[in-house]
């Protein structure tokens, strides 16, 4: 199986990648197609679509034949069976995101809202349709409602552009550190959508942004 296309994301490393698509609706994404997958016809009637599914290879991840797997969600303590989960760690490494379309230009969709690293290799993409898409009776097996969100503030020395602030208020405020940190007062630094970004994180306060720099 080959790739049909690359992935050019905002997201330049994987450390505050939401883990589920959905979650920071100003990330935005563009997925290149290859020739012939390029072509117009290829791609006629997609635009008619508000949201789709991309199914992708996580590149950065290795082949795990490993039965069970920590997810970040039971606080990376406890091992599920890995048909159980979502991680990218799995015997054959396909993984698939249901993102926002924005548009589609020669040859490339353009979309936001989603969980891909920069460069991801992708290998379908299929229309998302709420009539068949969408269980009612569904439930979420293992999975407990952890919604909370912590809080996030701004301590700059300049001003600073609004949208890369609502990006990483989305992105930080999810607590994208590994789960066993979550109790710890440390420092990150990380770059996103071709920023350099320095954070402080105290689990009474949440994180704190001390330093952004444009990369461009």
């Amino acid at each position: 199986m080959e790739p049909i296309g690359i992935c050019r994301t905002c997201f330049d490393e994987k450390f505050v990648i939401p883990r589920q698509s959905g979650l920071a609706p100003s990330t935005k994404g563009m997925l290149e197609l290859y020739p012939p997958f390029n072509k117009e016809e290829a791609l006629k009637g997609l635009e008619k679509f508000s949201h789709i599914f991309i199914f992708w290879m996580p590149h950065k991840a290795s082949e795990s034949n490993k039965l069970t797997v920590r997810p970040p969600r039971l606080g990376g303590n406890k091992r599920i069976g890995v048909f159980a989960t979502r991680s990218p760690f799995r015997p054959n490494p396909i993984c698939h995101s249901v993102v926002e379309l924005e548009k589609i230009e020669n040859g490339r969709v353009y979309f936001k809202n989603h969980d891909i690293l920069d460069q991801t290799p992708v290998f379908d993409l299929k229309p998302y349709i709420p009539e068949w898409d969408i269980f009612s009776n569904a439930n979420s097996g293992w999975i407990e409602d952890k919604t909370t969100k912590i809080n996030v503030h701004f301590e700059l020395d300049s001003a600073i552009d609004e949208e890369i602030k609502v990006m990483l208020t989305e992105l930080l405020c999810l607590s994208p550190q590994p789960s066993y940190q979550i109790e710890e007062i440390r420092d990150y630094a990380f770059k996103v959508n071709n920023h350099e970004i320095k954070v402080s994180y105290d689990p009474k306060k949440g994180f704190i942004v001390r330093k952004i720099h444009c990369l461009l």
